[in-house]
């Protein structure tokens, strides 16, 4: 135990290799007392000597927005990717491919303005209760459409929640998120959309091709048949 001039020491712990070489990376130590010393916007506890007490964290509010901000970021990025690999691998669609690589693209963008070590920082993985929650749901994929709905719902959620919490660190990133939120609504659209249209191709056996009629009237009367015959497209 080193006690400063402030009252507070620090306490001095063993540290695995590769837990040094994290500390080290993102911090900076110090040789003489043998302890890791954190830089005031990452300093979330001291310990106090005397009482015996571990003081409330001057930045545990920000600190827990970055919490939020890092696992939403986590979950969109997640469900972006599992949609794409939908597009590339299954519905062989190039257009939509790029379209979700693009907005995954953007999404890494606008997060890359927070600082990535303070959303390192506040990763707690371990303490986070969601991770022993879950619904039977969760688990079950009826189809394929199934599989996107509920991947970019969890995109769309992640999003709000990326633009909600980020008023308070960076107004700006919330507007740029918002946009890409407004982007997962439209191209969600597509992808059910061509999916649809897809799966009814597939199954179709019988096509007409009709021409225009000689009047607007017949031509109506003759597609109303062809419906009502059940022709497949």
């Amino acid at each position: 135990m080193h006690k400063n001039s402030s009252g507070f020491g620090r306490l001095a712990i063993p540290l695995s290799p590769p837990t040094s070489t994290f500390l080290l990376r993102f911090y900076f130590h110090d040789n003489s007392q043998t302890s890791f010393i954190f830089p005031p916007s990452l300093r979330l506890c001291q310990f106090d000597s005397d009482s015996m007490t571990i003081p409330k964290p001057e930045h545990e509010a920000q600190n827990q927005y970055y919490r939020v901000l890092d696992a939403a970021n986590n979950r969109a990025g997640e469900g972006l990717r599992v949609v794409e690999d939908f597009t590339r691998m299954m519905l062989g669609d190039r257009h939509l491919t790029l379209r979700l690589k693009q907005l995954r693209h953007q999404l890494t963008g606008v997060i890359s303005e927070l600082d990535p070590h303070c959303l390192i920082a506040a990763r707690d993985t371990a303490e986070d209760i969601g991770t022993e929650i879950g619904l039977p749901s969760e688990y079950r994929r009826e189809s394929t459409s199934g599989l996107v709905q509920a991947n970019l719902s969890r995109v769309q959620q992640a999003l709000r929640t990326i633009e909600e919490y980020s008023k308070s660190i960076n107004p700006r990133i919330a507007q740029i998120v918002e946009q890409l939120r407004y982007q997962s609504y439209t191209l969600e659209k597509a992808i059910l959309t061509t999916v649809l249209s897809t799966n009814i191709l597939k199954s179709a056996q019988l096509y007409v091709i009709v021409d225009g009629g000689p009047t607007d009237v017949e031509f109506g009367q003759q597609i109303r048949q062809l419906v009502a015959a059940q022709v497949d497209l």
